[in-house]
């Protein structure tokens, strides 16, 4: 390639949405892993109960994750 032919803002873009990409499955990898410590964690208290409500209420998963010290 010729120094001429070099598009810095379209390399840039280029390298903001690789980064996007790498960024947001690594957080969809580590958002699995939390998740199942906590199910790990529910399944041993015997809390099996509460599974379904944890599936489906972010509100109250971030609140067991808190209770069963289960950290970012």
């Amino acid at each position: 390639m010729c120094l001429t032919e070099y598009d810095e803002q379209k390399n840039l873009l280029w390298f903001k949405e690789d980064g996007f990409k790498e960024g947001k499955e690594e957080g969809r990898k580590e958002g699995e892993i939390r998740f199942g410590k906590l199910i790990d964690k529910m399944v041993a208290a015997g809390r099996i109960d509460d599974m379904t409500r944890v599936a489906t209420d972010s509100e109250y998963r971030h609140q067991l994750y808190k209770e069963f010290n289960i950290t970012d």
